[in-house]
């Protein structure tokens, strides 16, 4: 009874997990078709992930001719799609949630193999409060703007649409939620801690770079190998016994100075 009346509040308010992608990240370009395990790409492995859930996922990529290989792959897994603007993904998601019905949004980055569900359940289970933003801190770090890779966030399209009345800086426009955490005066905003295993500076999970994707890559066929679930703990604690690619990530961050 208590999940079926969980099911009705999500669906009563529109909840949707919008992931967004490109072919042409600056750093890496193509990263989010580049298989990592097997014949499974970054974004085969993050679809598949997220389907766990039970909730409307969207794929929201961008117009240009080099994504029509991002809107196939949507295709070939059954789930919606929205191809808007590129450099402007604030009106991406805007119109993506407008297009598909969708009041209440999951963002999630197609750089981050490992998004944890139940970080992401936490969200869905506290629609109820009315929150504008939700997100977990590392530390005193939102944990969006760190180097894990596990998270994703939560933000209502009013509040976007909000943003999008208030500001055409460009830097807003193109980071989706950075004005509403960086103005929390303005909106209804809840974090989470996120849980003291994570609360260290050494570990690398977001790709990047052809380096990241060679780390995230042996953490999975360690996983696989093993069968093991994906959990950060699983993660960490094959990530502690093989202290070359720790230093390999310490590398890796203070080249990127993110944390």
């Amino acid at each position: 009874m208590v999940g079926e009346i969980k099911k009705n509040i999500t669906q009563a308010r529109k909840v949707g997990i919008i992931v967004q992608a490109r072919m042409g990240s600056t750093r890496y370009p193509g990263k989010v078709l580049k298989e990592i395990y097997k014949d499974a790409t970054l974004l085969d492995i993050i679809v598949d992930n997220l389907k766990k859930l039970d909730h409307t996922i969207i794929i929201a990529t961008t117009k240009k001719k080099i994504d029509k290989c991002i809107v196939n792959l949507a295709i070939n897994h059954n789930i919606d799609y929205y191809c808007g603007d590129e450099n402007n993904v604030l009106k991406r998601f805007i119109n993506c949630s407008l297009k598909f019905d969708i009041t209440n949004i999951i963002r999630i980055c197609a750089d981050n193999v490992f998004i944890q569900n139940q970080f992401i359940s936490q969200f869905i289970d506290n629609l109820t409060l009315n929150y504008d933003y939700m997100s977990y801190k590392v530390g005193n770090i939102n944990s969006i703007l760190t180097h894990w890779g596990l998270f994703g966030e939560y933000i209502t399209l009013s509040a976007l649409e909000t943003v999008q009345k208030k500001t055409n800086n460009k830097e807003y426009l193109e980071h989706v939620t950075n004005y509403i955490y960086l103005h929390p005066n303005e909106f209804k905003i809840k974090y989470w801690d996120a849980p003291k295993e994570l609360i260290r500076s050494d570990v690398r999970l977001t790709i990047d770079n052809q380096e990241d994707f060679e780390i995230c890559k042996k953490i999975i066929e360690y996983l696989q190998k093993h069968n093991l679930d994906w959990s950060y703990k699983n993660i960490i604690n094959y990530l502690d016994m093989n202290q070359n690619l720790i230093e390999k990530m310490r590398k890796i961050i203070l080249a990127n100075k993110k944390f």
